[in-house]
């Protein structure tokens, strides 16, 4: 109760933003490196378990190659695309298509969506800062 008076007598409580010394400038173009990276090994994913998907087909359905084909999937459809006629021409027939493409789906609750990749770029958006 004490402090609500202190504040309603106060008749110079206000937020002065101009007067705040040393606010962080947020640079989205380390963002922008940082998801080109993700990117880059997302692609290296993908690219690996395609050269030995025909020997062991579960990899295509394993967490790190499904993050990487969600991820790119949102971050580059045109990519995306490309990639999905490489998966289509690198599996083995008894696996479907269909499988990898919605087990990937980043519209579906498929519980990859709180991904590694997916993380850090959000951290680096909300927070504006990368640790080398």
């Amino acid at each position: 109760m004490l402090d609500q008076e202190i504040i309603s007598s106060d008749e110079n409580f206000q937020n002065n933003v101009a007067n705040v010394s040393n606010v962080a400038v947020l640079n989205l173009d380390d963002a922008e490196i940082v998801q080109d990276e993700v990117l880059q090994a997302s692609c290296k994913v993908i690219d690996d378990t395609l050269a030995i998907c025909s020997e062991q087909p579960g990899e295509l359905m394993s967490p790190e190659f499904l993050q990487a084909l969600e991820y790119i999937r949102k971050a580059d459809p045109k990519l995306a695309a490309e990639y999905r006629v490489k998966i289509k021409r690198a599996k083995p027939s008894g696996v479907l298509m269909s499988d990898i493409w919605d087990a990937s789906n980043p519209n579906e609750g498929n519980g990859n969506s709180d991904s590694a990749a997916a993380e850090l770029i959000q951290m680096v958006i909300e927070k504006g800062v990368l640790s080398h």
